[in-house]
């Protein structure tokens, strides 16, 4: 009997984390979530009862239909909770609030130096922007989502030994935020977590099967597979910027030669066009030149097309996706970007015969380091506890 009842509670939990998944992406009826699951109206019904009465599902417009009744429309309740997002690069963190639809109410951009600053100074200001950010709001926090670049342990929280930010390594950051606000607190590598929430702002589409690759002061990636995030055997996995695009190129700090990362992130593209013009400063000079038609500067961006090529043609071989996403600082006015690099791959891929492969910029170029963020912390919860149950979120003094 009682293994029958935990069966039953997981059955249930599992439905409504596939409900709530749909309601993140868009707006659905009671019978449209039925034709997706599969589960009858009764059970449908049942389970959205539950969210309403939680407070997390909350009944929108009218949907007509072409045939019959109309339908209610159900959507996530936007005001329900608070979440918090915590974007690290080497350079300065974006910290951040959404809603509950992870729509981002506000931001603020913290600036440190790598080389001198400490850590915990970095962390205790953005701890006490986020209590900014909170102060006079009735809404509840429902959690934190931080992004990281480099090498992390996932389960303990942990920012381990990215390259060329050494004053934050082995920097227990979740346990930091933690302390200090006593609500959940999840971390991950930054590109494998941009890859996952094209899932849920709408950018992948129907698409289950894809790769995300991500460029500013690295190269990261994330392939999802069947709708979930690949990460390998140790969580190391889509590591694009190390693909070797020229074998007998320069030595690369993970200990192989000619890693793409040398020749296409940012600050190496900014300092191969200072070989034609010393006084180029960024990347959006590169592409602003490029696009009135300056040679050396457009010849700068076919490398960098050359080089993401060749990234591209071996990810798509290898892992045969549907779409290939770009995302990060390089999306730029990224239209001369993409269609060189769509025009490339269309011509050296394996499978051009039989079916093509689409270049995408990033859905979430507004707030492309947020998004991800709150996103990460939504899918735990939803994973991980039960029903947002109010002991698990209750108003907290922050």
């Amino acid at each position: 009997m009682t293994k029958k009842v935990l069966n039953a509670s997981g059955m249930k939990k599992a439905n409504q984390k596939k409900i709530l998944d749909m309601l993140r992406v868009e707006s659905v009826s009671r019978a449209e979530l039925s034709r997706r699951t599969g589960l009858t109206r009764a059970g449908i019904s049942g389970i959205i009862e539950e969210l309403m009465s939680k407070g997390v599902v909350v009944e929108g417009e009218t949907m007509p239909n072409k045939v019959g009744r109309s339908s209610v429309e159900l959507k996530l309740n936007k005001e329900r909770y608070l979440i918090a997002g915590i974007s690290v690069s080497r350079d300065y963190c974006t910290v951040g609030i959404s809603d509950f639809c992870c729509e981002i109410l506000e931001y603020q951009k913290v600036e440190f130096n790598k080389d001198h600053d400490d850590p915990y100074t970095v962390l205790k200001k953005i701890t006490q922007i986020i209590r900014e950010m909170l102060s006079g709001k009735e809404t509840a926090l429902l959690g934190i989502g931080i992004i990281s670049p480099g090498t992390l342990d996932i389960a303990k929280g942990r920012i381990l030994s990215p390259p060329n930010f050494e004053r934050w390594h082995n920097l227990n950051i979740c346990d930091f935020f933690w302390n200090e606000f006593q609500c959940p607190v999840v971390l991950e590598n930054n590109a494998k977590a941009i890859a996952i929430s094209e899932k849920y702002c709408g950018a992948a589409g129907t698409a289950r099967n894809y790769v995300e690759i991500v460029v500013d002061n690295g190269i990261g990636g994330g392939i999802v597979v069947d709708g979930q995030l690949y990460k390998g055997s140790f969580g190391s996995s889509s590591e694009f910027g190390h693909t070797t695009v020229d074998m007998n190129g320069e030595l690369c700090s993970c200990g192989n030669r000619g890693c793409a990362e040398l020749y296409a992130n940012i600050p190496n593209i900014i300092a191969y066009a200072q070989e034609f013009d010393s006084h180029v400063e960024s990347w959006e000079e590169i592409v602003d030149r490029a696009e009135t038609g300056d040679i050396e500067m457009k010849r700068v961006l076919e490398r960098e097309i050359e080089c993401l090529v060749a990234v591209i043609v071996s990810a798509v071989n290898i892992i045969d996706p549907e779409v290939v996403f770009i995302g990060g600082d390089i999306l730029y006015r990224p239209d001369l970007l993409i269609s060189g690099i769509q025009a490339r791959v269309d011509r050296r891929i394996m499978r051009k015969a039989i079916n093509g492969i689409e270049i995408r910029p990033s859905g979430s170029v507004k707030h492309t380091r947020l998004i991800p963020c709150v996103n990460l912390l939504l899918s735990y919860v939803i994973d991980n506890f039960s029903l947002f149950e109010d002991e698990q979120c209750s108003e907290r003094e922050f």
